[in-house]
Parts: C-alpha cells; structure tokens; sequence
C-alpha cells in the first residue's frame, strides 16, 4: 500500500496516494513512511495543521528521523516561534551535523533573531555545497537587501534562478528587488515569466 501511494504522490495523484497510505496505516499505526507521505500530502494541499500533527507523529515514532525536525522547524519559524524553530533546527542537526536543509533552516531562524553573521556563516557553507538552496540563497539576499546592496542582492538571486527557475519563493523576491531599483519592465517581464513557469497560478495573471 504504502510503496503504491508513493507512485501516486510522485504522479501528483494525491487522493488515490491518500487512499493507500491510509489502507497501509490500518495495518502499522506507526509505519513512519506512511506517516510522512500524509504529510507531503498535507502539505501540497497547504493544510498545515495536519501537517504539523503527522510531522509530530513521525518524530515521535522514529526519534532519528531529521526531515520531521526540519519540516517542523520551518513551521515553527512560519509561526514566529523561533525559540521552537530552533530547537528542532539543532535536533536536526544533531542527528546530522552536515545536513544542508537543517543548516538552511538555522541561518534563517538566526537571521530572524539578529545574529546576522552565524547567519550569513550557514548560509554560505550551504550556498558553496548547494548555490540553489532557496533558504540559504534568502538568507544571503536578505542581508544584502539590509545593507543597501540591492544590486548584489539581484546579482545572487539570479545566479540561483539560473540553476533552478521552479522556485516561485526566489522568483517573487526577485520582483520586489527590481521594484526598489525602479526597474519597471524588468519587474512587468518577471511577472509574465511567472506566468509561463506557473500557469495554473491566477494571482501572477492577476
């Protein structure tokens, strides 16, 4: 059941992968794996709420497992929790010293309570492993953007965009960076290329 819902989540059927996760979870109420399908299920459905309990479930049943802390920590740092968010941020990264998205997510819980440079510190080790990571690359454009830099801030930005251009997050910041530089067409241009990267979003057309 279980290896069937992954083929239909990675089909983007999320009702069918439902289904089967959930048949799986009536046979092993603990079947970690299940667990955290229904959680990316939950949240490409943008249901946070479920979100957070199966994460917490997860985490709860496999104490070693590092994604549930990460996933939790955004959420946590999502809810202006920081104090949480980087409490499962150090979890993470003391199951994993050297994982990438637990770092990404500690230079953005420290960018948040001021400690700028242990910020820009993770985020450049990650960049130099990862030069697409969206967190980190944020990170970095964030201080950027504080010291008035925006010309640099534009520069990583589309450094990042030229390895990855799916990530909407880096896109719209891109917009507002070309917005505070004036740049009227460029910022009207991005827009209709976010429309052609991600058609099914109106809010662009709009």
């Amino acid at each position: 059941y279980s290896s069937e819902a992954a083929e239909f989540l990675e089909e983007g059927d999320l009702n069918r992968a439902y289904i089967q996760y959930q048949n799986a979870l009536k046979i092993d109420e603990e079947h970690v794996p299940s667990i955290l399908g229904l959680s990316e299920i939950a949240e490409q459905r943008q249901d946070f709420q479920a979100m957070f309990g199966l994460l917490k479930s997860a985490a709860r049943h496999d104490p070693n497992l590092v994604e549930p802390h990460v996933k939790l920590g955004k959420l946590y740092l999502i809810g202006s929790d920081e104090t949480t968010a980087l409490e499962e941020a150090e979890k993470a990264l003391a199951l994993d010293p050297e994982n990438l998205d637990a770092k990404s997510l500690k230079a953005g819980i420290l960018l948040k309570i001021g400690d700028n440079s242990g910020a820009i510190a993770l985020a450049d080790e990650v960049i130099e492993q990862d030069p697409g990571n969206p967190e980190a690359v944020t990170v970095r454009v964030t201080d950027y953007s504080v010291n008035g830099d925006m010309e640099k801030a534009l520069a990583e930005l589309e450094r990042a965009l030229e390895i990855n251009p799916q990530v909407a997050m880096l896109q719209l910041l891109r917009i507002h960076i070309l917005k505070t530089l004036g740049r009227g067409e460029d910022m009207r241009n991005a827009y209709a290329g976010l429309i052609e990267l991600f058609p099914e979003q109106a809010a662009y057309r709009r």
